[in-house]
C-alpha cells in the first residue's frame, strides 16, 4: 500500500504564500525538513504528514489559524 502523499508543486506554493505571509523561510525549511530541491520538481511527492506539518507551521509562524482558508481564496 502507497503512502498518502501530496505533489511537491502544492507544497512550494502553499510555502511561498506562507512566507509572503510573514512566515520565515528559513523556518519553514527547517521545521518541516523540506528543501527547495525537494520541492523543485512540481510533480514529485512529499509525504502527506510533511505537508500537514507545514500547514502547522505556517498557521504557527504567521499567527493565522485561517492561512489555509485565505491561500485557498487568494489563489482559486
Amino acid at each position: 500500500m502507497k503512502s498518502a502523499s501530496v505533489a511537491a508543486g502544492i507544497a512550494r506554493k502553499f510555502l511561498d504564500y506562507a512566507a509572503e505571509c510573514g512566515a520565515p523561510r528559513h523556518q519553514l525549511y527547517n521545521r518541516t525538513g523540506l528543501s527547495p530541491t525537494a520541492l523543485a520538481d512540481q510533480d514529485a511527492r512529499i509525504p502527506l504528514a510533511t505537508y500537514q506539518t507545514l500547514i502547522a507551521t505556517a498557521i504557527e509562524l504567521t499567527g493565522d489559524p485561517a492561512i489555509v482558508l485565505h491561500y485557498c481564496t487568494a489563489t482559486r
